[in-house]
């Protein structure tokens, strides 16, 4: 065929295919891995849904090694965990004791865990799992990437809320839920979702009625070996960097490296 022919048949195809509106319509182009593609035109899509596999882990999310993705808040220049850490496990996959009886609770200078009221059928999800310090203290409970904040990145969130919200930084970092802090004026406007309860360190819950949580830092007490430092969230709206016994149960929330 020569080359004029070959040109208008062509130029004919193009311009019937314009005419069928074939050309005028928006297409969704999927490429496949190895690169070949699938125009489907717009018109003819209903809805588009994705069904099967795990759920995705996001740049700022993270999974623990019982497989528990985590909700995380970008707050001033860190990001957060933006739920309690509920694993029974450390990141390599050895579990965490969970331990009920009060004595030996308080006695323990392994690591330890247990859920609120001993229920992680109605707690577990809620609140998360309550840890010892040695969990923190053993280096092996952060996932890759992620670390048990310390007490410098604590003061680092404390003044990045009071240059923003300057008085009750501690309502911002609660959540707005009702039914968990006493005087329900949580505002979680920081999207943090804090949390209250601990257990103490003779074993037993502490029954404040929902008036003060506190989630462990990674730093010792140097003046008293025997205490950690900890994010303290108090019903008031004060958030405070408290100390607590080594043997308390406390929160964990990891920051991003």
């Amino acid at each position: 065929m020569n080359k004029p022919r070959k040109t208008i048949i062509l130029l004919i195809l193009a311009a019937l295919m314009i005419a069928g509106g074939l050309f005028a319509q928006e297409v969704m182009r999927i490429t496949r891995k190895d690169r070949t593609t699938i125009d489907i035109p717009t018109s003819e899509i209903d809805k588009i849904t994705f069904h099967g596999g795990a759920p995705q882990v996001q740049d700022d999310q993270l999974k623990d090694a019982d497989g528990n993705v985590y909700k995380t808040v970008r707050i001033g220049n860190q990001v957060w965990m933006a739920e309690n850490l509920r694993t029974t496990k450390f990141a390599d996959g050895s579990p965490i004791p969970v331990v009920r009886d009060n004595n030996t609770w308080k006695n323990t200078t392994d690591p330890a865990m247990c859920w609120y009221k001993h229920d992680q059928a109605n707690y577990g999800t809620i609140y998360g799992a309550f840890y010892n310090w040695e969990v923190v203290n053993s280096g092996k409970i952060a996932p890759p990437g992620w670390r048990v904040p310390t007490q410098e990145d604590i003061d680092e969130l404390f003044e990045h809320l009071k240059n923003t919200y300057q008085t009750d930084i501690g309502y911002k970092l609660m959540t707005a839920q009702k039914g968990h802090w006493v005087n329900n004026r949580g505002s979680n406007e920081t999207g943090f979702t804090g949390m209250p309860g601990y257990r103490k360190s003779d074993g037993a819950f502490y029954a404040g009625g929902g008036t003060s949580g506190n989630i462990w830092s990674s730093t010792i007490n140097f003046n008293n070996a025997s205490r950690a430092r900890c994010l303290n969230l108090n019903y008031g709206g004060k958030a405070t960097l408290g100390n607590g016994d080594r043997t308390e149960g406390q929160y964990i929330r990891f920051i991003k490296e």
